[in-house]
């Protein structure tokens, strides 16, 4: 997941193909109507942020991971 400012993401193609699913006021979740890929969250209580899901985008090089969680959990082969 890469955390993003609101005001500094845009969708350049295929926002026609989007779908919005709410949970509740807790979330909105939004995905490809197509093939039901994951791309973004957006919540409430963190109004100027977005949640992308890394694996949506074409480009992720200049991607590094900052944080690691449910660490405690992962199994002992996990890097």
């Amino acid at each position: 997941m890469v955390v993003v400012a609101a005001k500094n993401f845009k969708i350049t193609k295929g926002q026609d193909l989007m779908k919005k699913y709410s949970e509740g006021g807790f979330a909105d979740r939004f995905f490809c109507g197509n093939c039901g890929s994951p791309i973004y969250t957006s919540q409430p209580i963190h109004p100027k942020v977005l949640f992308i899901k890394a694996g949506s985008l074409d480009d992720t090089s200049q991607l590094a991971p900052k944080n690691h969680v449910w660490c405690d959990s992962a199994w002992p082969w996990t890097p």
